[in-house]
């Protein structure tokens, strides 16, 4: 099998363990995707509100960063990293990313980590 983005973000056994662990979290069905475009496609496809639709875009990208993060990681040896932490990495760092770009949305870190869509 040839190890490309789509593989490695969307259909190798990590992933697909993250994403499920993503739409357990959020509390939503998310299908299995075929490309980037289709997670962004989903995405837009939701009937939710503004702000909700920036939590999950915010994650879903955080979700693609953090493996792609990871792999190089490995493949430049350039830090030993925690597949076991990935994605409370992934549950951090999306917090953080969308705190700093949206300033005006009040959002404690264990709200967050309860349900990010909740509150």
């Amino acid at each position: 099998m040839i190890e490309d983005g789509i593989y490695l973000f969307l259909k190798c056994l990590m992933a697909r363990e993250l994403w499920l662990k993503f739409a357990r979290w959020i509390d939503l069905m998310v299908p299995s995707f075929n490309s980037i475009e289709d997670v962004f496609e989903w995405i837009d496809c939701q009937a939710i509100a503004n702000a909700r639709r920036l939590i999950i875009e915010t994650t879903c990208a955080t979700l693609i960063w953090v493996p792609w993060t990871y792999w190089n990681a490995i493949v430049f040896w350039i830090v030993k990293y925690k597949k076991e932490l990935m994605f409370d990495s992934i549950a951090s760092f999306s917090f953080r990313w969308f705190c700093s770009r949206n300033c005006k949305v009040k959002k404690t870190i264990t709200g967050w980590l309860q349900n990010l869509l909740m509150n």
